[in-house]
């Protein structure tokens, strides 16, 4: 199953048991996320100048799996969590993807990213 985000409101996903595999698609609008609420497995790409906003008290680095596409400018909202990337991000072919950090807490990337 994959998780398709559109519209200009705000989804917020809570389980930190799913279970979905199959990827989240990002096109506009907020995904707010709670520890271990996007699956374990899968993609998480922006298609569309949307935001990824981790939820109070989540740390979670899901660096290995997202990628922004060409032309698209990913908005990072770490809120008042430090979050660290380990892995390089994942980018479209020309690498022209662009990324916003929004929020009080640190976003530190620890993989040489290009």
């Amino acid at each position: 199953m994959k998780l398709g985000i559109y519209g200009d409101g705000v989804v917020t996903l809570t389980n930190g048991n799913n279970l979905y595999s199959g990827g989240t698609y990002l096109y506009n609008g907020t995904l707010n996320f709670d520890l271990l609420s996007l699956g374990t497995v899968g993609v998480i790409d922006f298609m569309g100048d949307a935001t990824l906003q981790w939820d109070l008290g989540n740390p979670q680095d899901i660096s290995s799996r997202m990628k922004i596409e060409d032309g698209i400018t990913a908005t990072l909202d770490v809120q008042n969590n430090d979050v660290v990337f380990a892995s390089a991000l994942q980018v479209g072919a020309l690498g022209t993807g662009g990324l916003t950090k929004k929020g009080d807490g640190a976003l530190t990337f620890s993989a040489v990213n290009t």
